[in-house]
C-alpha cells in the first residue's frame, strides 16, 4: 500500500501525495511511531502507520490541480527542511508567502535539479518519516494555512474501502509481488517534487493569496 500510494498519486483519493507534507496534526499513531524510532526499535510498525493513515487520507476526495499543489509544496518543504533554496522561489516574492524559502541555506538549485539533490533521494519512507519525526519534535512546523488549505474545506470525509481494495488490485497485478527484490521509490520515480496537471497555476495563486490573508489576521 505504501509504494502503491507514493508511486502513484492518484491512488487512494491522492493519499501518497497528502503523506508527504507531514503527518496528520495530533496524529496519536505518528506520534507513537516517532517515539519508537528514537528510541532504536524496530521498523515493522512503519508499514502499520503507513497503512492507518493511508486508509484515513483516503477519505478525502481532491481536484487533480489541488493534489498537483500539494505536491508542489510538499516537495519544497522538504529542500526547506535540508536548507536548500530554490533558485525560482526564490526570485518571486509571492511564493515567499508560503514560507518555502529557508533560513540560511546550505545550497542553492533551480527546481528541475530537485530530484538530483542527495538529500532528496533517499528512500522514501526513511527520509519522509525523518522529516515527519522534525515535525512531531517541534524542530519544523507546517504552517497552520497549508492545514486549513488541505483540510478545512467541505470535504466527504468517510473511508471507502471499495477504493483501496480497487486501487491496490491495480497496483498489485501491474507489480506482482516477489520477495527476493527490494523495492525502493526516489522522489524521481514517485512524481513527489514537481507537479503533475498543468492546470495547478490557479490553484497555487489561490494559496498564496489564502496564506497571505492568514498571515495578515495573525498579525492583526
Amino acid at each position: 500500500m505504501f509504494y502503491a500510494a507514493f508511486g502513484y498519486g492518484n491512488l487512494f483519493n491522492g493519499a501518497g501525495i497528502l503523506l508527504s507534507i507531514g503527518p496528520p496534526r495530533n496524529s496519536k499513531d505518528a506520534k507513537i511511531l516517532a517515539a519508537k524510532r528514537e528510541h532504536g526499535k524496530g521498523r515493522e510498525s512503519n508499514w502499520f502507520l503507513w497503512e492507518v493513515l493511508i486508509r484515513a487520507y483516503a477519505g478525502y476526495p481532491y481536484t487533480s490541480s489541488e493534489l498537483s499543489v500539494i505536491k508542489f509544496y510538499a516537495g519544497c518543504r522538504l529542500a526547506v527542511y535540508h536548507r536548500i533554496l530554490i533558485n525560482e522561489i526564490a526570485a518571486m516574492s509571492a511564493l515567499s508567502d508560503l514560507d518555502l524559502v529557508p533560513e540560511q541555506p546550505v545550497q542553492s538549485i533551480s527546481i528541475l535539479e530537485l530530484d538530483t539533490v542527495p538529500e532528496l533521494v533517499q528512500k522514501n519512507d526513511i527520509a519522509i518519516l525523518d522529516y515527519w519525526g522534525a515535525i512531531l519534535r517541534q524542530e519544523f512546523e507546517i504552517p497552520d494555512y497549508i492545514w486549513d488549505y488541505i483540510f478545512s474545506r467541505s470535504r466527504i470525509s468517510g473511508i471507502s474501502n471499495d477504493i483501496i481494495y480497487q486501487d491496490l488490485r491495480w497496483y498489485l497485478l501491474k507489480h506482482p509481488v516477489n520477495n527476493r527484490e527490494t523495492q525502493s521509490l526516489s522522489p524521481k520515480r514517485s512524481g513527489h517534487i514537481l507537479p503533475m496537471q498543468e492546470d495547478y497555476s490557479e490553484e497555487l495563486k489561490k494559496l498564496i493569496n489564502y496564506a497571505r490573508r492568514r498571515k495578515q489576521k495573525t498579525k492583526g
